[in-house]
């Protein structure tokens, strides 16, 4: 299923009201499914349930959005500029290479910095800002086992939810897509709530929208850093599945309660 926003509608956004009371970690043991007690699930949205122009790199994507701003370039010029850019922020803060921009300051300021060296310098940032939020409107599909895992786990009476750092155009989309599962009061994104993942009080506010406390959580995403390990030690959720889906492989050990998958079926494994 493909879905392609046309028109810039005036989206309604959520305004939620975040604390940011302090939590006391508990972590239930990892044991065989049938012990543990999750009875909620968050997912990621970009990369995790959904992807934009299907399987490509980053780069391709980056590539459409660019020349969509009307910054005309070329994919191969566009690989080569987010490789200085990578290499100059490794000599300056060396930088794992699953970490990505992701408030919308910090994303912005990266386009920013990719059409200076792609040869357009001086984009202003109300010129990115357009660049960021055109990346909604960029065609976009489910992962095949999307449905049939959210399909089983509403059979099973599980709560879900969303956790995005994404523009609030995608709203639109999340809700067309996965609505029938996941209720749009269950869906936070970080621009209508103005805070990012791994914020702590991202992932507790929207545990308590669920209903539930942190501890019987799990969190779903393809960002180790960010989602999996954020969700369990800033978050305080009982347990982070990193979904590497490119089968990367970890860069070492995982901590306590993250788990890499390859597939989002098997986050029923866990639940």
């Amino acid at each position: 299923m493909r879905l392609w926003l046309n028109d810039k509608d005036n989206l309604s956004s959520t305004n939620y009201a975040l604390s940011t009371h302090q939590h006391t970690k508990h972590y239930p043991n990892i044991m065989t499914s049938k012990e543990r007690n999750f009875e909620g699930i968050l997912f990621d949205w970009d990369m995790t349930l959904a992807r934009a122009m299907g399987d490509v790199p980053r780069s391709q994507r980056l590539t459409a959005l660019f020349n969509r701003g009307g910054f005309l370039c070329t994919h191969e010029a566009v690989q080569q500029a987010m490789a200085e850019h990578q290499e100059f922020a490794n000599k300056e803060i060396p930088l794992p290479s699953h970490t990505t921009p992701q408030t919308q300051i910090d994303i912005v300021a990266y386009y920013q910095q990719l059409l200076a060296i792609l040869g357009f310098p001086g984009v202003s940032q109300e010129e990115a800002l357009v660049i960021y939020h055109d990346y909604a409107y960029l065609p976009t599909d489910l992962y095949d086992d999307v449905l049939p895992t959210l399909k089983s786990l509403y059979e099973q009476e599980i709560q879900m939810g969303i956790i995005s750092n994404h523009t609030q155009e995608a709203r639109t989309m999340m809700q067309t897509y996965v609505g029938d599962f996941i209720p749009a009061s269950h869906i936070f994104i970080s621009d209508e709530i103005g805070l990012y993942k791994p914020l702590p009080v991202v992932f507790l506010q929207a545990a308590k929208h669920l209903n539930l406390p942190p501890e019987q959580c799990v969190y779903v995403g393809d960002n180790l850093q960010i989602d999996a390990i954020g969700a369990v030690e800033k978050g305080g959720f009982g347990l982070g599945l990193w979904l590497d889906r490119k089968n990367a492989l970890a860069p070492g050990e995982l901590p306590q309660h993250v788990i890499r998958i390859t597939t989002l079926t098997e986050v029923l494994d866990y639940l």
